[in-house]
């Protein structure tokens, strides 16, 4: 039996960027050491559309739905029910979840597919909000935006 992951991430994957090639890298090597083959369905905001656009290795199906302010909660449960579908169609072994509002979630989807595994993956560390942030307003309203 083959081995499937699908990604839901509100992360840039449409254009060449930090997070980007973290995603493809890992999704990459799974492919070529172990024949694991990744789908990424991600949520990403218009202004990032294709500003380079990444080559997408091996192994890897990448969907972009992008979005902008005004109709971001509507597109995240859009990007939910996405998954849901693509789950129940392939016979996903592993859902990895990037990104803050895909934690949500995470209970939902344990309940539907029991027996899919749920990893979350976090990049950076709370440390480079704090350090990085200073006193000024934007670090004070990143700090919010990182405790919800």
């Amino acid at each position: 039996m083959d081995k499937k992951i699908l990604i839901l991430a509100t992360r840039n994957t449409a254009s060449i960027s930090g997070e980007q090639r973290y995603i493809f890298q890992r999704a990459s090597t799974l492919w070529k050491m172990y024949n694991i083959q990744t789908t990424i369905i991600s949520l990403v905001h218009k202004n990032k559309k294709f500003k380079r656009k990444p080559q997408v290795p091996n192994g890897i199906i990448s969907h972009v739905i992008f979005t902008d302010f005004f109709k971001i909660f509507l597109d995240i449960f859009s990007l939910f029910f996405k998954g849901v579908i693509f789950i129940k169609k392939n016979s996903v072994n592993f859902v990895i979840l990037s990104g803050s509002p895909v934690l949500l979630f995470a209970p939902l989807l344990k309940i539907i597919f029991p027996k899919v595994i749920l990893i979350w993956d976090v990049h950076g560390a709370i440390e480079e909000i704090q350090e990085g942030s200073g006193f000024s307003k934007k670090g004070k309203l990143k700090k919010l935006f990182f405790i919800l």
